[in-house]
C-alpha cells in the first residue's frame, strides 16, 4: 500500500491534475514547466510532474489518493514525492461517458446575459471586484481594472499586475511601465492623453508567475466585455501572454509584431486592428530587442496620424 501524501504532495498532485486538464489549452510545455516552478520553486518536482504529463496527456488519478487537508505553514516540509504513486491515464478506467469533467469547463465563468446587462466601466469593475471564481484574487491586494483616458481611441493591454501594481492597484506602475511610458512618449502617446491601459488579468499571480490558461479562460470574458465597452481604434498588446489570449494559443509575438491584425471580439460589430510590442519587462532582461520595437513604435505612430 502507498505511504501517505503530505499535503505538499498532495497539493503537487492536484497541480498535475490541472495541467493536465489544461493540456489542450496550452501548447507550449515550457510555459506550464515555468508556471510549476515559479509556485513551488521545486524544480525536481516540476520536472517530474511535466514528464509525467507529457507521457500522459489526458487527466490523472490514483487509486490510493488520501483525502486533502488543508495546508498550514507548520504542516509543509522539504516535499519528497515517493516513488509508489504512479499517473495513470483515466481512459484506462473510465468510458469516455464516465469520464469527469475536467476543471477548465466546470468552474464557474462571467454569465454573458450578466455581462450583456453591464453597459459602464464603473459596473464592469464593481463585476470583476464581485468576481471570486478566480483563485488570483484571493492571493492579491487589489484588483488592477484601469488606467488612463478612458476616451482614448488606442487600448493597451498587458499581462497581468507585478508586485507594484498589485500594491498600488494601477496597471504598468512599475520600472516596466515607466520604460512603458517613455517609449509611447516618443511618438507622442501617454496614459493621460491617448491611451487606455488594462491587463489580460486584473490580479497577481503569486510570485509573478505567468497566469495559467485557465485562469485566462476565466478572466477573458471580462475582457472582452471591456473592450467593447471602450470600443478602441487600435489596440496594442504588450507581450506574448496577451497575444495569446486575444489571438490564439498557437499565436506568436515574433511572427505578429510591426503588423496589423484584425481582432475580432465576440459581440463587437467589426473587428479591431491589433499589433503586439515585446512586453517593457522582457526588454529591461534583454535590452536588444529595444531597437525592434523602436520599428514597430514607428508604424503605431503613421496608423494613429491618420484615425
Amino acid at each position: 500500500m502507498s505511504a501517505p501524501l503530505s499535503p505538499e504532495q498532495q497539493a503537487l498532485w492536484l497541480l498535475a491534475q490541472d495541467f493536465a486538464s489544461l493540456a489542450p489549452l496550452a501548447d507550449d510545455p515550457v510555459n506550464r514547466m515555468v508556471a510549476c516552478e515559479a509556485i513551488y520553486d521545486k524544480k525536481p518536482h516540476a520536472q517530474s510532474i511535466m514528464t509525467a504529463i507529457q507521457e500522459n496527456v489526458a487527466s490523472f488519478e490514483t487509486p490510493s489518493l488520501p483525502p486533502i487537508s488543508p495546508l498550514t505553514a507548520s504542516s509543509v516540509s522539504e516535499p519528497t514525492l515517493p516513488s509508489e504513486v504512479t499517473f495513470v491515464p483515466i481512459a484506462q478506467q473510465l468510458s469516455a461517458s464516465e469520464a469527469p469533467q475536467s476543471r477548465a469547463t466546470a468552474a464557474p465563468l462571467p454569465e454573458w446575459k450578466e455581462l450583456a446587462a453591464v453597459s459602464t466601466l464603473a459596473e464592469l469593475a464593481q463585476m470583476m471586484n464581485s468576481f471570486d471564481a478566480c483563485v488570483l484574487k484571493k492571493t492579491a491586494m487589489h484588483t488592477v481594472f484601469s488606467d488612463g483616458n478612458p476616451e482614448a481611441k488606442i487600448m493597451v493591454i498587458g499581462e497581468a499586475p507585478g508586485a507594484d501594481e498589485d500594491r498600488q492597484g494601477r496597471p504598468f506602475v512599475g520600472s516596466s511601465g515607466k520604460l512603458m511610458d517613455n517609449f509611447f512618449a516618443t511618438i507622442g502617446l501617454s496614459r493621460e492623453k491617448n491611451l487606455y491601459i488594462t491587463n489580460v488579468i486584473p490580479w497577481r499571480p503569486p510570485g509573478n508567475r505567468p497566469p495559467t490558461p485557465f485562469e485566462i479562460a476565466q478572466c477573458l470574458p471580462l475582457l472582452h466585455h471591456h473592450i467593447r465597452l471602450i470600443a478602441p481604434k487600435l489596440i496594442i498588446m504588450m507581450g506574448g501572454t496577451a497575444v495569446k489570449a486575444l489571438m490564439g494559443p498557437a499565436s506568436k509575438i515574433a511572427d505578429l509584431r510591426g503588423v496589423w491584425t484584425d481582432l475580432s471580439i465576440p459581440t463587437l460589430e467589426r473587428p479591431v486592428p491589433a499589433m503586439p510590442l515585446y512586453h517593457p519587462a522582457y526588454l529591461l532582461r534583454s535590452p536588444g530587442n529595444k531597437a525592434k520595437v523602436w520599428q514597430d513604435l514607428q508604424k503605431i505612430k503613421e496608423t494613429v496620424a491618420i484615425l
